[in-house]
């Protein structure tokens, strides 16, 4: 992975940390390889334990209030998100398998647990007490446990069911937010051969199948990559997928509506933000993402990606940036929420490429160093990034959807400000990103699976240096600012202190809405941001505007569309 090799030269514990087996690891792999076959021929209960192979699940069941509860999030909360499964197919399917749990085919049994689990935990702690009558950890808890007996009970080694792919692949884009990177990112190479089994990487029509299931298999297929990306970038290594080892097109912009089992024809793909867009954006930033972090171990194709030069990085990220908006952006109505989603993501993701390919820490083996002014720029970028990333993930209007969002990582952006305010002079921009440092690492810090992560022990190693660095300035302001008068940004008069989070500023307005700032170094202190201010003041009817910062924060000319992000 691009980013990470070189950030590894800066954090210099980050090569042990991805080391690929601990001395535990060994150990637990000798013992599972112990396991004798004459015990039995089914071996998938090794997964997940033996007693998913003899007891029924039906105590895991919720009664049927809760069903119809857990259905309605579901619609709400997580098919917008994720549109692996036809809803209106989806929906009998649920409730005759309600109706007959003592003959459930074990297929149906793991989507429908999986529609509960999930479900369950796209709510807050407060919702699932009020609805389900429980503590959320522990309805997670055992649905968790159920989705993982019925996959084991379904024999998922040997399966070739498209309903238990979808159901394995939703459970693992949603437990990414619940556990640490290790287990999605295994339990994803089962996903990937269950699917490669199916001919999921060849595109349907190859197979004259119908419209409906050529439709539903790019979908699922699209799912896995997007799942292998992500997984891939938080363990800070490359992706199973490929783009040379499938041919499966993406899906259509339709809504559900718009196909069924009876389909005899594709319809027509419909213009602006329908039910599946968001996902839509999704693929194709994935497709870029892929291109410009990732060198594929094959020598010519490593040859060729290694050749790419700063200025076709550029016009790959321009070509996305254009495309996301003629087929999108500018046909979103701000006062719907997700679209105002689709917009925010579309320009955010746009940000974290530009900040990918001119960061220092990817440059800095080149021959002309980025100027002082580009720097700046970049440092902003990040800033703007983690503050929308979080606006995303807590404010009322888009927090139902929090629970995909807090599975994305911006390891990029955070990576690169603690790098810079490990050596960055006290101003009231650093400030801001002290601020914006600080409401993700909370965030972070309150989620203690996240710190099983594999990138999490450099970057918490990286956040000691720059809060070492941070007191040290604190300790020389006090000193100085006592033999003399200075003239320093009343922003930067705050007491050290060893705690990280009493070393970052609060104040009450909101930012630039990702808009770049005139001149850093000018930055006035009444710009800085915490995150329930930003969710107080920004006007959810407006696009974000990325401005130049974040379209284009080196300041390069560019065709029609590069200057709006």
């Amino acid at each position: 992975h691009r980013f990470w090799t070189s950030f590894g030269k800066t954090v210099d514990d980050l090569k042990s940390i991805l080391d690929p087996l601990s001395s535990d690891d060994e150990n637990d792999t000798v013992e599972e390889s112990a396991f004798d076959e004459s015990y039995g021929v089914n071996h998938d209960g090794f997964l997940f334990g033996f007693s998913s192979l003899t007891q029924s699940l039906r105590d895991f069941h919720p009664p049927p209030n809760q069903v119809d509860i857990l259905w309605e999030t579901y619609i709400q909360n997580i098919a917008p998100m994720v549109p692996i499964f036809h809803t209106p197919s989806l929906k009998p399917a649920l409730y005759h398998g309600t109706k007959n749990l003592d003959s459930l085919d074990k297929n149906t049994e793991v989507m429908m647990l999986t529609i509960y689990y999930t479900s369950a935990a796209s709510m807050s702690a407060a919702e699932c007490l009020t609805h389900l009558g429980e503590p959320r950890d522990l309805v997670l808890g055992r649905y968790r446990f159920a989705v993982e007996q019925a996959l084991g009970r379904a024999k998922i080694l040997h399966s070739r069911s498209f309903t238990l792919l979808q159901g394995l692949v939703l459970f693992l884009l949603c437990v990414r937010q619940h556990d640490d990177t290790r287990y999605v990112w295994s339990m994803i190479s089962i996903a990937y051969r269950i699917a490669q089994g199916l001919g999921l990487q060849r595109d349907g029509t190859h197979f004259n199948l119908s419209p409906f299931e050529t439709e539903m298999r790019r979908r699922l297929w699209w799912h896995i990559c997007i799942l292998d990306f992500r997984a891939s970038e938080d363990y800070g290594c490359d992706p199973f997928i490929y783009e040379s080892s499938y041919d499966t097109r993406m899906p259509l912009n339709i809504n559900d509506d718009d196909i069924s089992p009876d389909s005899v024809d594709f319809p027509e793909e419909k213009e602006g933000c329908v039910e599946t867009s968001f996902f839509l954006i999704r693929c194709e930033i994935v497709v870029v993402n892929k291109r410009l972090s990732f060198i594929p171990p094959s020598s010519s194709c490593r040859l060729q990606v290694s050749r790419y030069s700063v200025a076709e990085r550029e016009g790959l990220i321009d070509k996305l940036s254009s495309n996301l908006e003629t087929r999108f952006v500018r046909h979103c109505d701000m006062t719907i929420p997700i679209h105002w989603v689709c917009a925010t993501v579309s320009r955010l993701v746009i940000a974290k490429l530009w900040l990918m390919i001119h960061q220092p820490m990817v440059q800095k083996s080149q021959r002309n160093p980025i100027a002082k002014e580009t720097h700046d720029r970049l440092l902003m970028t990040s800033v703007e990034i983690l503050e929308f990333s979080r606006l995303l993930e807590t404010n009322v209007n888009t927090a139902k959807w929090g629970w995909l969002f807090r599975t994305h990582m911006q390891w990029h952006a955070v990576a690169f400000l603690l790098s810079e305010l490990c050596v960055r002079p006290l101003c009231p921009g650093v400030d801001r990103a002290w601020r914006a440092i600080n409401s993700v690492y909370e965030a972070w810090n309150m989620h203690s699976e996240k710190k099983n992560g594999m990138l999490w022990p450099a970057i918490r190693k990286l956040m000691a240096r720059a809060v070492k660095f941070r007191e040290k300035q604190l300790h020389q302001l006090t000193l100085q600012r006592g033999t003399q008068d200075l003239d320093i940004p009343g922003s930067c008069a705050a007491s050290p202190s060893t705690d990280p989070s009493s070393t970052y500023l609060t104040s009450s307005s909101p930012p630039q809405y990702l808009q770049e700032p005139t001149s850093y170094s000018n930055l006035s202190s009444d710009m800085h941001v915490d995150n329930t201010t930003l969710n107080q003041n920004y006007n959810f009817t407006t696009i974000p505007q990325l401005g130049t910062t974040l379209g284009n924060p080196v300041g390069r000319s560019g065709g029609d569309h590069a200057g709006r992000y």
